[in-house]
């Protein structure tokens, strides 16, 4: 299997130092609510993707504050996909949109399916959402028959 080559605009060995400066976490964090890729992220500091996940995993607290704007851009997807097809002047503008909406909410459902996916999930629970209890009762023995 041929080895995968990096991308020509990557610099190489420049690691994760690309994201060590004040403000770095915030910046990413609002760049990944606004919709862009980790992949565009990285590729703009000039590194691989695989270190700017890295980065963020080293740390429980940074990769907690990108996972939640990860799920916050799911918003600006959804959005960004309902104003393409609102802006459609043709048929042909309409139909692009369309397939990048259903492409961008696809993108949305991965980032938060919780709110976005089609699966439903019913749960049923007891009173005060504690557990259901189970009464049994079988005709013919209740308690307000005498047993003679």
């Amino acid at each position: 299997m041929a080895a995968r080559k990096r991308p020509a605009n990557l610099k190489e060995g420049s690691g994760n130092g690309a994201f060590d400066y004040p403000g770095a976490l915030d910046e990413i964090c609002d760049r990944i609510e606004g919709g862009e890729t980790m992949a565009a992220i990285a590729a703009s500091k000039g590194v691989h993707r695989s270190q700017l996940t890295r980065w963020a995993a080293a740390n429980p607290d940074r990769k907690a504050r990108i996972d939640m704007a990860r799920t916050a851009s799911a918003d600006a997807l959804a959005e960004a996909a309902d104003e393409d097809i609102r802006n459609a002047k043709d048929q042909f503008q309409l139909r692009k949109a369309e397939a990048r909406a259903h492409h961008l909410r696809w993108l949305a459902k991965a980032r938060d399916p919780k709110r976005f996916s089609d699966r439903m999930v019913q749960e049923h629970t007891g009173e005060g959402g504690g557990p259901l209890q189970v009464n049994i009762v079988r005709f013919g023995q209740g308690s307000d028959q005498s047993s003679e």
